[in-house]
């Protein structure tokens, strides 16, 4: 899906009612399918990374939660996301 497309433009118009409908603790999971659904239109391949970078950032904010040296877990978690960016962009 291109974002100059009429397609894209409906997506965007349906991801933003839904956005709008559901109730304020809700609107970040139809945040997180709307753009399942729009990396999956790309490709599987996107929208498994894109899935992979996710879990891999829930489980180091868990890390980061209990580490005894918060600051090196962190600096290890944005080295990691941040390489992933600069490959995958």
């Amino acid at each position: 899906m291109r974002f100059e497309s009429a397609g894209f433009f409906v997506f965007l118009a349906a991801a933003l009612a839904l956005y709008y409908c559901v109730p304020r603790e809700k609107r970040s999971w139809v945040l997180a399918c709307a753009n399942l659904i729009f990396y999956a239109a790309s490709g599987w391949k996107r929208c498994v990374l894109l899935v992979g970078v996710c879990l891999w950032s829930y489980g180091a904010g868990l890390w980061l939660s209990r580490a005894r040296r918060p600051r090196l877990v962190l600096a290890g978690a944005l080295l990691s996301i941040t390489a992933n960016l600069l490959l995958w962009k």
